[in-house]
């Protein structure tokens, strides 16, 4: 699922798990932007304050599009439920899991 994803089907990645230590590989290293910095913020409450609101509207579609020079994706996705809550801390790499939902972003630039 990882390889198609990264776009084994399309031909930018090989079809080897090594191809997804490789960041020379896949979609990232293809165009002209090829720096990009990724993260995300936990956010355990779905009662957000309307500053947060304001200041994640500000920075993804207000004046900074005018003031830094690269592109911005920002993903919110809700996590939860039982499936994820039940599962023992230390049966996987994931932390994070009473968190409600994720506030994701990646910037991309030109290096």
């Amino acid at each position: 699922q990882l390889l198609f994803e990264a776009g084994r089907d399309r031909g930018v990645i090989e079809n080897t798990p090594e191809a997804l230590m490789d960041r020379n590989q896949g979609y990232g290293a293809k165009g002209p932007v090829r720096a990009s910095k990724n993260g995300g913020y936990l956010v355990d409450s779905y009662n957000v304050s309307e500053e947060m609101l304001d200041t994640l509207v500000d920075w993804t579609f207000g004046h900074m599009e005018k003031v830094y020079p690269w592109s911005l994706l920002v993903l919110i996705y809700n996590l939860g439920g039982p499936k994820i809550t039940e599962a023992p801390t230390s049966s996987s790499a994931y932390g994070g899991r009473d968190a409600k939902f994720v506030v994701h972003f990646k910037h991309q630039w030109n290096e």
